[in-house]
C-alpha cells in the first residue's frame, strides 16, 4: 500500500472530480448530495444511489439487475419510468 500524502491526495481528488463533472455534465457535489438523500429513502449502498442520481440527473434510464434496488425503488413514484429490470427493457425509453 502506498502512503500518499495530504496535497497529493487533495490533487488527486480534484482531478477525479473535474473528470467526473466533465463526463456527466453535472456537479460531483451536487450529484453526491442526491445521491446521499436516494441511499436514506431507500436503504442502499451508496455506490448503486450513485446511478440513481445519475440516472435523475441526466433523465436516463438506469437498467438494473438488481431486483432488491427494483423492489427498493418500485413504491417511489419519481423513480418510475426510469428504474428498469434489464431483462425487461425493449430499448426504448
Amino acid at each position: 500500500m502506498t502512503n500518499v500524502d495530504g496535497r497529493h491526495w487533495v490533487m488527486e481528488a480534484s482531478l477525479a472530480f473535474a473528470w467526473f463533472a466533465e463526463v456527466t455534465g453535472s456537479s460531483a457535489a451536487g450529484l453526491l448530495q442526491t445521491a446521499q438523500r436516494w441511499c436514506q429513502m431507500v436503504d442502499y449502498p451508496a455506490d448503486d444511489c450513485l446511478y440513481l442520481a445519475l440516472a435523475q440527473r441526466r433523465q436516463g434510464v438506469l437498467l438494473s439487475q438488481g431486483r432488491r434496488l427494483l423492489r427498493k425503488v418500485q413504491g417511489i413514484p419519481e423513480a418510475r419510468g426510469w428504474v428498469m429490470e434489464l431483462a425487461g427493457w425493449d430499448g426504448q425509453r
